[in-house]
C-alpha cells in the first residue's frame, strides 16, 4: 500500500512540475537589458540619455544641450569638443560643469532674493 501511495506521489509531483514550467514560460520577461557602459565621450543624444533629459516619450531631449555648448565664453559654455561638424562631450568634464551650473545658478538665485527682500548676509 504505501508504494502504491509513493506512485501517487510521485505523479502528482511530477505533474505540478510540468505545470509550473509551462505557465513560467507563458509569463513575460521581466528582467531588463543591462544598461549600455557609461563612455567617456558622449554625443549630445548620449549625454541626455546619461543626464536623464528625457522626453514624455523617453526619447533624449538635446535641445539643452546643444543651447548650453553654444553659449558665450563669457556665459560658462557646456564643455566640449568638435569631430568635423559632430561634437562630443567628455564624461568627466560635463559632470563637473553641471556641478558648477548647479552652484551658479544657487548663488544667483540667492543673490536675486537678497536684492527683493532687501536683505544682505551678516557679514557684509
Amino acid at each position: 500500500m504505501s508504494n502504491d501511495i509513493e506512485q501517487q506521489v510521485i505523479r502528482i509531483c511530477e505533474r505540478a512540475k510540468h505545470e509550473l514550467i509551462a505557465l513560467l514560460l507563458t509569463l513575460p520577461a521581466t528582467a531588463e537589458a543591462p544598461a549600455p557602459p557609461i563612455q567617456e565621450w558622449m554625443t549630445a543624444k548620449q549625454l541626455a540619455e546619461y543626464w536623464q533629459l528625457l522626453t514624455n516619450d523617453n526619447q533624449p531631449r538635446t535641445a539643452g544641450i546643444m543651447k548650453w555648448a553654444n553659449r558665450s565664453a563669457d556665459q560658462f559654455p557646456l564643455p566640449h569638443a568638435s569631430l568635423g561638424d559632430l561634437l562630443r562631450f567628455r564624461r568627466e568634464d560635463v559632470d563637473r560643469w553641471a556641478h558648477e551650473e548647479a552652484v551658479r545658478r544657487n548663488d544667483s538665485k540667492m543673490n536675486r532674493l537678497r536684492n527683493e527682500t532687501g536683505a544682505h548676509p551678516k557679514n557684509e
